[in-house]
């Protein structure tokens, strides 16, 4: 009795094998809207502090595009150019990058600790079936939406194009509004 299912609201708690379990699949409860306030607040700090900084690599590729037929492009010049282009890059986005990413794990962290788990990177396959892919694909209710649209675009273009394949401007697009409100 007590292993059944129903759906009902549970009336005790589960016990502590149970958390360790959920926690080692990596099924942790938490808000989606605290790691993106988090990440929000982590841009406008990085917006705010790092501007200047991300505004000092305009200067290098400026040079970079308006000097470009001077560029040998021989192997060692570009793979020295990119090298250059790189270390740039990196210390113009490096830190703010470093950032973004410890707001994440901050957002994550302040809900639970930090899960290391492999279990929801694991393929399911009984949900890649082709033979459920292609009933979804090919089965009734997709050919009930297939032809649902079929027919409101049809209707919108008989109402658009006039009965002569001309467009009439004013009372075509009334119609079109109107007939559009209706779905």
């Amino acid at each position: 009795m007590a292993d059944e299912d129903d759906g009902a609201e549970r009336t005790e708690d589960p016990t502590q094998k149970r958390l360790d379990d959920a926690l080692e699949r990596g099924d942790v409860a938490k808000s989606q809207e605290v790691n993106t306030w988090f990440m929000i607040a982590g841009a406008a700090l990085v917006l705010s502090s790092f501007s200047g900084s991300i505004g000092g690599i305009q200067m290098p590729l400026r040079n970079l595009i308006a000097n470009s037929w001077i560029i040998h492009t021989d192997g060692p010049s570009l793979l020295e150019l990119a090298r250059s282009l790189e270390y740039m890059l990196i210390a113009a986005l490096g830190v703010p990058l470093l950032l973004l990413a410890l707001a994440a794990i901050a957002g994550n962290m302040l809900q639970h600790r930090l899960v290391w788990s492999g279990e929801s990177l694991k393929p399911k396959f009984s949900k890649i079936s082709p033979a459920s892919g292609a009933k979804r694909i090919f089965g009734k209710q997709a050919l009930d939406h297939f032809q649902t649209e079929r027919h409101r675009g049809a209707d919108q273009l008989r109402i658009f194009v006039g009965s002569k394949g001309r467009a009439r401007s004013g009372e075509c697009v009334a119609k079109l509004i109107d007939r559009v409100s209706l779905y």
